[in-house]
């Protein structure tokens, strides 16, 4: 169940659930130097059905069906942190969507050629740092040091770390200073729950 559904406001009060839209991505574009990304998300633009229109199905903007929207948001996601399409499919089927091989493998070959500095710079970029340090730091300075084997799985953590946890350290700054004038009573990956 959806823990917000479980939350109830006390009477003459509302909850807000302020949200930092896309962010995660806008991080991984801002560390790839992928302009074309940034600038749709500069602009507000919905990636996920701007991706699913013109790099997955080839179908106009405002045709884009909420299932399609739904396969181009966790191919964005999982491929740009590393998941490799048989992991996507793994994904997809546990949430009993059966994908073929070829189409997992089209779906992100479309996404890294729309975006190439996703792999070819931002990756890169990750896997050189754990090859040389084993440690990454992320945009507000918090360090993590990976230990173990140093395979596919180490650099996919490595992709994902930078962006979370830029974001997660955003969202406790910003929770802190609200905090001072509204109760924030959690936090969920990108936003946050506030009574007012």
């Amino acid at each position: 169940p959806n823990i917000k559904s479980m939350l109830l406001a006390e009477p003459e009060h509302v909850f807000l659930c302020p949200d930092y839209k896309q962010a995660e991505l806008f991080v991984v574009a801002m560390l790839a130097g992928e302009e074309k990304l940034l600038e749709l998300l500069l602009n507000g633009v919905d990636i996920h059905r701007t991706v699913a229109a013109e790099m997955l199905y080839g179908v106009p903007f405002d045709k884009v069906t909420a299932d399609q929207r739904y396969l181009s948001k966790r191919t964005v996601h999982g491929s740009n942190y590393g998941l490799s399409w048989m992991k996507l499919g793994e994904l997809f089927a546990k949430e009993k969507i059966y994908l073929e091989a070829k189409e997992l493998k089209r779906m992100q070959h479309a996404y890294h050629s729309g975006f190439p500095k996703i792999k070819a710079v931002y990756q890169k970029n990750v896997e050189a740092e754990l090859l040389t340090s084993r440690r990454l730091v992320n945009a507000f300075g918090r360090p993590r040091t990976f230990f173990g084997k140093l395979d596919d799985e180490m650099f996919r953590k490595g992709y994902a770390f930078i962006p979370q946890s830029t974001i997660s350290d955003l969202l406790k700054r910003a929770a802190v200073k609200i905090n001072q004038k509204l109760p924030v009573l959690g936090e969920q990956h990108d936003s946050m729950w506030v009574l007012s």
